[in-house]
């Protein structure tokens, strides 16, 4: 009973510290900056943990797509837990950001907006100057809030539909000329809807080196305006992790895409192990340790109750 009672105790003050840790949600500190393109605002929101002692304190995800929001969910997790920030954008929530000016109706991917070239198949710079150089400044305000020039490395998350993986990237397939290597591991996912686009070798086999499906985007790869392409003519690094978007028949997906961002995190990061983790594994352990010895105990007692009752000789009638 004693060594019960010193169970309970030590999981009480695990628990008790897991409480802790999960309250540093007070710690998360949410930013709404507006952004106004002639008639559409949009919100440029930071999600942040302030806590710097936390071991990716350093790390910024950025999501571009409003529609997108699997990501989100699963960043945000990861933020809560063990720092750094998510910035993402609120507006229609569709994929494509719109506005009104000359009584035309323009439409931009804002993952297309970081150079000239890839902003030129969504608004014409001849026909529209003035609206494509005000795109190219949202662009440029983005950038400039994410602080991108200090970045090491430029992480952007999002979420794909079924036509995109990374077989596409494959030889003989649509995005072919887009990537220099790709490697689809099967060892965690059963689907190469998951993966990670990278811009550098190291990178690349730091990840294959964990078996994650990894995309190696070419030196020569399309400038379509993504900044995947903005960040390696600016000779950044940069990763972007890719995961499907969360539906009703399989709620896994918000957990597989934080589980790609922690293993991203543990590449780029590898020193310091999360206190939160820990913690969480320490309180299972014991609690899981405290359920077995109850039930031991509570069996031990019933069987012990069975063999007196067989023992305990009847009373004779006379």
């Amino acid at each position: 009973s004693t060594f019960i009672v010193v169970l309970f105790i030590i999981s009480f003050f695990i628990t008790l510290v897991c409480g802790q840790n999960e309250a540093n949600i007070t710690n998360i500190k949410l930013s709404v900056t507006p952004y106004q393109l002639y008639d559409k605002t949009i919100l440029i929101k930071k999600y942040e943990n302030v806590d710097k002692s936390l071991p990716y304190a350093d790390l910024l995800f950025l999501n571009l797509h409003s529609n997108e929001n699997t990501s989100v969910v699963a960043c945000k997790s990861l933020v809560q837990m063990d720092g750094g920030s998510v910035v993402y954008f609120k507006h229609d929530g569709t994929r494509q950001i719109s506005f009104h000016s000359q009584n035309t109706k323009f439409s931009f991917d804002p993952n297309r907006m970081f150079t000239d070239i890839g902003l030129e198949k969504f608004i014409s710079h001849d026909d529209f100057p003035d609206e494509f150089q005000a795109v190219r400044d949202f662009a440029k305000e983005t950038l400039s809030f994410i602080n991108f020039q200090q970045l090491d490395p430029v992480i952007s998350i999002h979420n794909n539909g079924p036509g995109y993986s990374a077989e596409s990237y494959l030889p003989g397939n649509v995005f072919e000329d887009d990537a220099s290597d790709v490697f689809i591991s099967k060892a965690i996912f059963d689907t190469p809807r998951y993966f990670f686009f990278v811009i550098t070798r190291d990178l690349f086999n730091s990840l294959k080196g964990v078996y994650q499906n990894v995309v190696l985007q070419s030196p020569t790869a399309t400038n379509d305006g993504s900044l995947s392409v903005f960040t390696q003519e600016s000779g950044k690094n940069y990763v972007n992790v890719e995961g499907p978007a969360a539906d009703f028949a399989d709620g896994t997906r918000v957990v597989n895409q934080l589980f790609m961002m922690r293993s991203l995190c543990s590449v780029l990061r590898p020193s310091p192990f999360s206190p939160t983790l820990l913690v969480m594994i320490l309180s299972l352990v014991f609690n899981v340790v405290l359920l077995f010895t109850l039930i031991g105990c509570t069996s031990t007692f019933i069987i012990q109750c069975i063999h007196q009752r067989k023992s305990k000789p009847y009373a004779s009638i006379s």
